[in-house]
């Protein structure tokens, strides 16, 4: 069996300050507490780029397939990575 998550929430751009929504999907073979998925989205509130906010969150869930996926200044960014 196979669980998914989906989330959306919102960071900074640490270039221009303009507010990127993001949306997380999670595949896991385990169960995986919202909680935890929204303490990682939300994180330390500073502003992040998205290439570093999908290398913390495939840290945070090791044992996870994922996708982050936003459009900043029209250009769609897509970070995924395999669980091991």
């Amino acid at each position: 069996m196979r669980h998914s998550y989906r989330v959306c929430f919102a960071r900074l751009c640490p270039v221009d300050d303009s507010t990127i929504r993001y949306v997380l999907e999670l595949w896991s073979p385990r169960k995986v507490l919202v909680e935890d998925i929204q303490a990682a989205c939300v994180g330390d509130h500073e502003p992040i780029f998205q290439e570093d906010l999908a290398t913390f969150l495939s840290q945070q869930f090791l044992l996870e397939s994922g996708r982050l996926t936003a459009t900043h200044n029209t250009v769609e960014i897509v970070s995924e990575w395999e669980s091991p």
